[in-house]
């Protein structure tokens, strides 16, 4: 759930003037008249003879100012206030309205929904590359690892290798530079 601090706290710089006066409009009301002038310092029908950078420092001197108090007085306000301070609510229910999903039965919608292709058509594919990726390991193991005698029996392939190793004399003396 959005709080005023959270809208506060937004990037305004995107927002018409209109938009601004209206949430700063909102706030008037949600907050005591003696509180939004306080923190503004100025009455909200003065607000459209500033210009939008105006209006944002006002914006940012609530959020500088914020009260946690402010939020119970959001809480008791008239859902036309709120409208005006989180905007985004308005913009909502017009979409909910204008694409007839009042009277949408989403039971039946999720009903319709394939979801033994969507969730399904994936896993089976990683079942299937899983698969795949074990046969190539036993084809690789057998061409590589047996080798087919005379005889045409399968033998395991070994490989013979021989190396140095230098290791210390156990007889030498360092204190007798003579012996090897």
């Amino acid at each position: 759930m959005k709080t005023l601090k959270s809208v506060l706290e937004q990037d305004y710089s995107k927002k018409t003037k209109s938009e601004l006066i209206e949430m700063l409009a909102g706030l008037e009301d949600v907050l005591s008249p003696s509180v939004y002038e306080q923190i503004s310092g100025i009455d909200p029908s003065e607000l459209q003879g500033l210009t939008k950078k105006e209006i944002i420092d006002i914006i940012d001197n609530f959020k500088t100012g914020y009260d946690q108090k402010w939020e119970s007085s959001v809480a008791r306000a008239s859902s036309d206030a709120l409208k005006l301070i989180f905007g985004q609510m308005a913009e909502d229910d017009k979409i909910f309205i204008t694409s007839d999903a009042a009277s949408a039965d989403f039971a039946a919608e999720l009903g319709s929904i394939d979801f033994a292709t969507i969730i399904g058509g994936p896993l089976d594919a990683c079942v299937k590359a899983q698969s795949n990726a074990s046969i190539s390991t036993v084809s690789f193991i057998n061409e590589v690892g047996f080798e087919t005698d005379t005889s045409g029996t399968k033998k395991l392939r070994m490989a013979e290798f021989k190396y140095k190793k230098n290791v210390p004399n156990p007889e030498y003396d360092p204190a007798n530079p003579g012996t090897t």
